[in-house]
């Protein structure tokens, strides 16, 4: 659970950071589990453009430095009596989670292709600090899927 709340995060890298339904930049929450429903969520800052649709529902939160002000999405999300989550983003988000310690199962999926220089990172993580200083995880579950292999990962406790 994420320090501070009932809320299980799960995160997958990697996976864009734009609402697939309305294109505002946000962090997509899917598969969000509370005690009574399933459900949608995107949550994005008050500035961010309107939605084009109403095709999930946008919780706006306010911004920290370098973007959403995470303990607050979480706190948000606790109010909601949202319990399990599955946050789907880009590099920039990915980062932000796992260095503000939010993230409690990081679920990566190895393709065997190599995608070259230009390939966006899993996490924008530069600038954390000396070697030994950015989050280590364990192995929870590998497993193969077709082609590619699905890593399941635990924050290593220190």
């Amino acid at each position: 659970m994420t320090r501070g709340s009932n809320v299980r995060l799960r995160m997958v890298p990697g996976s864009g950071s734009r609402c697939g339904c309305c294109s505002i930049p946000c962090c997509r929450v899917r598969r969000v589990r509370s005690c009574f429903t399933e459900s949608n969520i995107g949550v994005a800052a008050p500035d961010a453009p309107a939605r084009a649709q109403d095709c999930a529902r946008v919780e706006r939160l306010p911004r920290a430095a370098g973007g959403l002000d995470l303990q607050a999405v979480i706190k948000r999300l606790t109010e909601l009596e949202v319990n399990e989550l599955w946050v789907e983003c880009g590099p920039r988000l990915a980062a932000a989670f796992t260095s503000s310690k939010l993230v409690d199962e990081l679920v990566l999926y190895v393709a065997p292709t190599l995608l070259g220089a230009d390939a966006a990172p899993l996490m924008h993580v530069s600038g954390l600090g000396p070697p030994g200083s950015l989050p280590a995880f364990d192995y929870q579950d590998v497993q193969r899927i077709g082609d590619d292999l699905r890593l399941i990962l635990t924050p290593r406790n220190s």
